[in-house]
């Protein structure tokens, strides 16, 4: 679409017009180019007349700016001509005119113009005029050219107000007449005041002289506001004066009955000055959930302020995790909708009319919500999603799981807010992976690790941490040090090892000794055979060899030998019968549940007190989202139990490199674990005797010169423990 396809006024006043809303975007949505004389140079200046760009910038829109320097004395203005440290004064001009912004929408605007220097996109000149007798004075020409190229080439021109400051945009009552080069009448006009921009800026006019100031802006904006790419549709996160209330039902808004914790209410201001962008990496069970929802009550009151649309779209790993944000979303006042393998065809389509109804009314507010899976962006879902051209916020919860390729490529390119959500954004071996997330999503803008989480904010249970020590059997150190070989040959002439290490893995995973640990486990005080809200996590399938799978012998073991109310609960197992399965546990009628492959990811069972950790794993979001299964508050619960099976090789001299391999990675999970339990340093102390009788050293793994520390104890005793 091309500048005449708009719907132009002749003439516009602020008193009348949204200047921004009805101008502005609307003239930047349609441009290839946008040229702006603004009179005084000053960072609120550049902020407002950038209003609107990042549509613009996303299709490689181009802007040319000439300003006049602020604050210079007539001696000042003077040495600049005789060029006596000119380059100086205009620096230190430039200088005095960035300001703080007043608003998360300036910081916005400011970050863009940053990036638009460093991409080449954006070219800024300072001028000043010389008379002919000497005198300097300021430029003080207004007047701004909008282009869109073609054949033939189309513009149209404003002069004089508004100046693009805080008074001319939003202050004043302001007025200017519009040009348009295909108008008859007005083609005169519109040739007339782009010739005043281009002679100024091409220097065709001997009394005006211009200075370059890109590159000096572009340090300054950078080192200041920093940068950030382009984002469209533009809704920016400008709290409103009057936001909807709960009494209005029509828009979403915080629940009567939350109260945000302080570190929620942080988490949602700092997202907010980062202009509707980041991370939020909060330990698990701090909250993500409510703080997302709370996040998007800011993101809709803005949207409707400016009256804009906004669809929000959630992305989450599993159907567990569907229904869960439906529940809460709900309390929120949205009316989310499903989309993953249990949608109805209702649903779905339900889904895909919110999305155009919003794009084709986007000169109105309207709010949606569409909670999906991440294997489900796919098919009519992705591509709809993909040319939506409304506001659009996308929330990645357990966002980690969105890093490979084909999911990261599924995401909308341009959405005007992120929100990402996770305890472990650093994915398990995927710099790449976890770069891109962050590149996407935005940088952390609140970091809670498991001990703030612990005994800082008392947001989770303390626990203790009980290792479980399993030696290989001779067979399997056996089969493990054939396997380490096939892996050491493949990877030493460039082949493809993927299906020896897969087998290593399953070695660990299956070790023969675990299930005659976990019968120990049950067999010593606290008798845990009566015990209630168990989750035991085993090895996916069975070793190698074997008859029968790692769960069917766990179950067999609590519930016929120790007659213990068990049920398995895998990926299989269907969403219905999972929310029953959980209901179960939390009133007691199961004693525990035996998983694999699940309860990962987000799921709520704050009655769980004790997890038994069978299934080796060194992924740490893994293991510290199983922890943090454990670790829910819950009414009547001070403590919890984190019992970890530690797969060790037979510790002897005649221990391979891959023998320390194993130990070394089954004590860092133990590390990680150990270090925010409450009996932190006797489980410190166990990991570091292990790791010494291995033969592994500090200089190769630092944690291990981390065994005590006093300072902790009394932290968790005093401190910790005195916040509420």
């Amino acid at each position: 679409m091309r500048l005449s396809s708009g719907a132009w006024k002749t003439n516009y006043a602020s008193d009348e017009d949204d200047l921004v809303r009805d101008f502005y975007v609307p003239a930047l949505e349609l441009a290839d180019t946008y040229d702006r004389a603004v009179g005084f140079f000053s960072s609120h200046a550049l902020a407002l007349v950038s209003t609107g760009l990042d549509s613009f910038v996303a299709r490689g829109g181009r802007m040319r700016v000439l300003a006049s320097p602020k604050n210079l004395s007539e001696e000042d203005l003077e040495a600049i001509v005789r060029g006596e440290a000119a380059r100086q004064l205009l620096k230190d001009s430039l200088a005095d005119g960035l300001a703080q912004p007043e608003t998360p929408s300036e910081l916005n605007n400011l970050q863009l113009l940053s990036w638009m220097v460093s991409q080449g996109l954006l070219d800024v000149r300072i001028a000043l005029r010389v008379m002919s007798d000497g005198r300097v004075t300021l430029y003080h020409k207004k007047v701004g050219v909008f282009t869109s190229f073609g054949d033939p080439l189309e513009w149209m021109t404003f002069t004089g107000s508004p100046n693009e400051t805080a008074g001319g945009l939003t202050l004043n009552a302001e007025a200017f007449p519009l040009h348009r080069s295909w108008i008859d009448g007005q083609r005169e006009f519109a040739v007339s005041e782009r010739s005043l921009f281009d002679s100024a800026w091409n220097k065709k006019r001997p009394e005006i002289w211009t200075w370059t100031a890109t590159s000096w802006l572009g340090d300054a904006l950078r080192e200041r506001f920093g940068e950030r790419p382009p984002r469209t549709p533009v809704v920016y996160i400008d709290v409103p004066a009057k936001r909807p209330s709960a009494e209005d039902e029509r828009w979403p808004s915080m629940p009567e009955d939350f109260r945000p914790r302080p570190y929620q209410r942080a988490a949602v201001d700092a997202w907010i000055q980062g202009g509707g962008r980041g991370t939020f990496a909060m330990a698990t069970g701090t909250g993500k959930t409510e703080t997302a929802l709370a996040a998007s009550v800011e993101a809709v009151a803005a949207s409707v302020s400016a009256k804009r649309p906004l669809v929000i779209l959630v992305t989450v790993p599993l159907s567990d995790l569907v229904d869960q944000w439906l529940s809460r979303a709900r309390r929120f006042g949205f009316r989310p909708i499903r989309w993953d393998g249990q949608s109805s065809p209702a649903e779905r389509q339900t889904a895909l009319d919110a999305f155009r109804r919003a794009d084709a009314g986007r000169t109105g507010p309207y709010v949606a919500m569409v909670v999906a899976t991440a294997d489900s962006l796919t098919g009519a879902l992705r591509e709809v999603v993909r040319e939506f051209r409304g506001g659009l916020m996308i929330i990645g919860d357990e966002m980690h799981s969105l890093g490979t390729p084909n999911r990261l490529d599924a995401l909308p390119p341009l959405p005007t807010f992120t929100l990402g959500l996770s305890a472990t954004p650093k994915r398990h071996h995927d710099d790449e992976g976890t770069e891109r997330l962050l590149a996407y999503f935005g940088d952390p803008v609140l970091s809670i690790n498991i001990k703030q989480a612990i005994y800082e904010y008392r947001a989770l249970c303390p626990y203790r941490y009980h290792i479980d020590f399993v030696e290989l059997s001779a067979d399997e150190a056996a089969e493990y040090k054939r396997l380490s070989r096939l892996i050491a040959a493949a990877l030493g002439v460039g082949r493809d090892a993927d299906a020896h290490i897969r087998a290593r893995s399953n070695v660990v995973s299956h070790a023969e000794a675990k299930v005659q640990a976990l019968a120990a486990i049950m067999s010593s005080p606290p008798d845990f055979r009566s015990a209630q809200h168990l989750l035991v996590y085993v090895g996916e399938g069975a070793a190698r060899g074997a008859h029968e799978s790692s769960l069917r012998r766990v179950a067999d073991l609590l519930g016929n030998r120790f007659q213990m109310r068990v049920s398995s609960y895998t990926s299989e197992t269907p969403s219905d019968e999972r929310r029953r399965l959980q209901e179960r546990l939390a009133s007691g009628e199961l004693q525990a549940l035996i998983a694999m492959r699940c309860l990962d990811e987000g799921v709520d069972i704050p009655e769980a007190r004790v997890g038994i950790m069978m299934a080796s794993t060194q992924n740490p979001r893994q293991f510290v989202q199983r922890r943090g299964r454990i670790l829910r508050r819950s009414p009547g619960k001070t403590i919890a139990d984190v019992h970890d099976m530690l797969v060790l090789p037979p510790i002897n001299h005649d221990m391979l490199d891959s023998d320390r391999t194993l130990l070394a990675s089954e004590l860092a999970r133990a590390y990680e674990l150990a270090d925010a339990a409450e009996n932190r340093n006797s489980a410190m102390q166990a990991v570091r005797e292990r790791a010494l009788a291995g033969g592994l050293i500090d200089e190769d793994f630092p944690w291990m010169s981390d065994l005590t520390d006093d300072a902790w104890e009394e932290w968790t005793r005093s401190e910790g423990r005195g916040r509420g």
